[in-house]
């Protein structure tokens, strides 16, 4: 290999990171609220300790209730802000390793 094709190229691992993230963390986002409902056969309900729960149906019923929500779209990015924050260096990290493991193996 030459020299040109051993580097790294750490802006498109982090573009890539990112792009991820962009992608699937509404999937993400629909299916923690899917496991954090308390029962789907239960109407909303209001306890002295927790906010009012809201029971979905299906995660089409989550998308479609989160999107119409106030925050219409950007709801399914609620709390995203950490995982933007990490998901370059991450993905940098991800494919850093392996490309410095394909082109050690194959010396």
């Amino acid at each position: 290999m030459t020299s040109q094709n051993k580097r790294f190229p750490i802006t498109a691992a982090a573009i890539a990171g990112f792009v991820d993230n962009v992608v699937t963390y509404p999937i993400e986002h629909v299916k923690t609220q899917l496991q954090l409902q308390a029962n789907a056969d239960r109407p909303a309900t209001t306890s002295p300790n927790r906010a009012a729960t809201q029971c979905y149906t299906s995660a089409f019923d989550c998308v479609r209730r989160t999107a119409c929500g106030p925050r219409g779209l950007l709801g399914l990015y609620g709390g995203s802000a950490s995982f933007f924050a990490f998901a370059p260096p991450r993905a940098v990290v991800r494919f850093g390793t392996f490309e410095y493991l394909r082109d050690s193996s194959f010396s």
